[in-house]
């Protein structure tokens, strides 16, 4: 009877918390004096700031429009691990977050616990993150940020999702990249146990003037980096192709631990003797690197994974046409026999695709003899000749995805298995627009029939590399 009683009451007071979530809106034209409703919404930044008007387990809805900045998001009002305050764009309206030209930001989160922005555009000025924890950015537009990172700072687990981050910086400011971030031991007094994950999945970050993602530190540690699913391609390429940068990096100048990459995309195009795909490890000697299902793609070299004592690298993809595909640095003079090469691709072009230390190999069987590493691994001749697609779907908008497209034969369209990828069923309406006009007319918009559908090669790389948004409607829908 006792747990029947105590189970009665978690329900009540489940069915409780939910009764005091509430949907609140606001509106460019807003007023502090508003209640929230539809009629009489709040301004923006009485949302961010006031307890009575946003509580933990609120959704409050950004009204379409443009919001003029700098807004900040203090450590009041703070949602819950198990009721965030959500901050989103209503679905299908255009919400704009910017600032004027002497603001160093459009949003700043400080000392924010529990938050959630979801689904807005930020132009013009970055987002900017100082302390807190637990905070969300959710299928943002951040983009022409002039001065700094489209994303900067740093705090306890953090999540940034499904964001599109590009053109941030200006030339001559090569240190202006899509992210910049850290995650760092010494913030919960260096226990690794007590640090959680910060995490970059399925985020778009491309032609940003400085380094794609860029997670470093000169002083501090860094440690417990989770990279899923990102796209990071042409970082660097505004400011030239001659100008050394990266479209990924995890690591800085203190003992860095548990790196993880998995399922994440790089694309540099041939031209460029300074462009790096991905930088794992960087200065000092570093513990735990793990590198999964990836595909490095273009740039002088692929990657350099650096001073590692534990690195795991497996089924990835490399190609570079005139580099290196791996750039491996070990700690001592040895590999150390906790590293695990396996089951890797390897395309040769015309350089010399493997380096450990200050010797080179342009044979994978003299790689093997010499390292011990990539027994079960492959290396191919000459660049790929089959188009490849991938498809990730939204984890929080399950009608949109993110479409990628290396078209190694470089056509003008390339037709894509739509049912198969996405489990598109017939009826159902399907959009596709390049992630560099993301407001732009449709490549693709139609009912789907069941058969391939026909992408038009589209954005700075064409017809060679290309990546879209994809919205899906089933029949009766209304337009978003």
């Amino acid at each position: 009877m006792h747990y029947l009683v105590r189970m009665l009451l978690a329900i009540a007071a489940g069915w409780a918390a939910a009764a005091l979530c509430r949907e609140v809106y606001v509106a460019p034209a807003g007023a502090p004096g508003g209640d929230g409703s539809l009629a009489r919404p709040f301004d923006l930044k009485t949302a961010l700031t006031s307890e009575a008007a946003a509580r933990p387990g609120d959704t409050v809805w950004l009204q379409g429009g443009t919001y003029t900045g700098p807004f900040v998001k203090p450590d009041k009002p703070a949602g819950t691990e198990n009721e965030p305050i959500i901050y989103r764009a209503v679905p299908g309206q255009r919400v704009t977050l910017t600032a004027p030209d002497d603001a160093g930001f459009a949003i700043r989160f400080s000392g924010a616990a529990y938050v959630w922005l979801w689904g807005c555009e930020v132009t013009s000025r970055a987002v900017e993150i100082k302390g807190g924890r637990e905070i969300k950015l959710i299928n943002l537009f951040i983009h022409d940020a002039p001065k700094y990172s489209g994303i900067q700072g740093s705090n306890l687990g953090s999540e940034f999702y499904g964001c599109l981050i590009y053109r941030n910086g200006l030339h001559g400011n090569a240190l202006a990249h899509g992210t910049y971030t850290q995650n760092r031991p010494e913030d919960v007094g260096g226990d690794l146990d007590a640090l959680p994950w910060k995490v970059h999945r399925d985020c778009i970050v491309f032609n940003n003037y400085g380094w794609g993602i860029h997670s470093y530190a000169t002083a501090p540690r860094l440690a417990k980096l989770l990279f899923e699913g990102n796209v990071c391609y042409g970082n660097g390429m505004p400011e030239g192709s001659e100008k050394p940068t990266c479209n990924f990096l995890a690591g800085g100048q203190k003992f860095d631990d548990l790196v993880v990459v998995r399922d994440c995309f790089t694309y540099y195009p041939d031209a460029g003797d300074f462009k790096r795909g991905a930088d794992l490890g960087y200065g000092d000697d570093n513990g735990r690197v793990t590198v999964e299902r990836c595909h490095f793609i273009g740039g002088k070299d692929t990657i350099w994974i650096r001073r590692w004592q534990q690195a795991a690298v497996k089924e990835t993809v490399f190609f570079t046409a005139g580099g290196k595909a791996v750039n491996l640095s070990t700690i001592g003079p040895r590999v150390p026999a906790e590293y695990a090469f396996e089951r890797n691709t390897y395309y040769s072009g015309l350089g010399t695709p493997f380096q450990w230390n200050d010797a080179t190999f342009t044979e994978l069987a003299a790689w093997q003899n010499a390292t011990g590493l990539d027994k079960t691994s492959t290396l191919v001749a000459g660049r790929p000749r089959e188009a490849w697609t991938f498809l990730r779907p939204n984890k929080y908008e399950p009608d949109k995805a993110y479409l990628l497209i290396y078209n190694w034969p470089r056509t003008s369209e390339v037709k894509v298995d739509m049912g198969r990828l996405w489990d598109l069923k017939g009826g159902e309406t399907v959009r596709a627009v390049s992630v560099e006009d993301i407001w732009g007319q449709p490549v693709v918009e139609g009912r789907f029939a069941g058969q391939p559908v026909a992408i038009r090669m589209a954005g700075t790389y064409a017809p060679e590399f290309a990546c879209y948004l994809l919205v899906k409607q089933a029949a009766g829908e209304p337009q978003r």
